[in-house]
């Protein structure tokens, strides 16, 4: 499973890698690899937002899981895997794609494609390509709502680092739930635990809100035409970069 995982992150990395080799000193403007337009403080507010945007990816996800033959390939991974191989497989199924993927898809992809085309086509069109790219219908529709949310995030702040994050929480998360739910006897039926499953339900709910307020409140983010065509421009003024 991991081998499989890495070797589509090295690939996504190759082409990434190839793609920006005439940008050198421009790379981290190309790939938004820039400070966000927030504080520091305000990134758990993020993180805390993209977790319903996931939950309604999921529960997309199992609608259509319905319709066809379930997989329980990764519910065996879950049940079966150790304590210490389960670290290493949250870290590196988290930290990874969350890294390589908002790179390639939110850094390179939609910044390039912001540069021709409006916010909205731009960031709906990445977010296909990225719920595309998890070759698996279920996961693609579980993708492309956090696709989309992420998009919007990365284009309103001018950075892909608080989606590096989101991104790497949410598959965290994910993973550790399911592991927790499939080795131990863990069911909600009332009372106090019910009680705090809601109340973090609810809070995550309202950080979601106040995610949006905030993307809204920082205003429109600078163009990346002058920024990007400038850094371009004076690395390799020869080449074409119309899209």
């Amino acid at each position: 499973m991991l081998l499989f995982r890495f070797v589509g992150q090295a690939v996504f990395a190759l082409v990434l890698w190839l793609a920006t080799l005439r940008q050198r000193g421009a790379r981290r403007i190309w790939l938004g690899m820039l400070p966000a337009r927030i504080s520091r403080s305000e990134y758990p507010l993020l993180v805390l937002g993209t977790l319903p945007v996931a939950w309604f990816g999921v529960i997309l996800a199992g609608l259509v899981a319905q319709l066809g033959t379930p997989d329980d390939s990764m519910t065996e991974i879950w049940s079966s895997i150790s304590p210490a191989m389960a670290t290493v497989f949250v870290l590196a199924i988290s930290i990874v794609p969350g890294l390589v993927e908002e790179l390639f898809f939110r850094g390179h992809i939609q910044r390039r494609l912001l540069l021709r085309w409006p916010p909205a086509c731009a960031i709906a069109v990445t977010a296909l390509l990225f719920a595309v790219a998890h070759l698996n219908v279920i996961q693609a529709v579980f993708a492309l709502p956090l696709g989309i949310w992420l998009g919007i995030m990365a284009w309103r702040t001018g950075s892909i680092w608080p989606g590096v994050l989101c991104q790497a929480v949410v598959n965290a998360a994910w993973n550790l739930l399911n592991i927790a739910r499939a080795q131990s006897s863990f069911q909600v039926e009332g009372g106090p635990m019910l009680l705090s499953i809601c109340a973090t339900g609810l809070a995550c709910v309202l950080a979601l809100v106040a995610s949006i307020v905030l993307l809204v409140r920082i205003g429109p983010p600078p163009r990346p035409d002058a920024q990007l065509a400038g850094a371009v421009a004076e690395v390799a003024p020869e080449r074409d970069y119309s899209i």
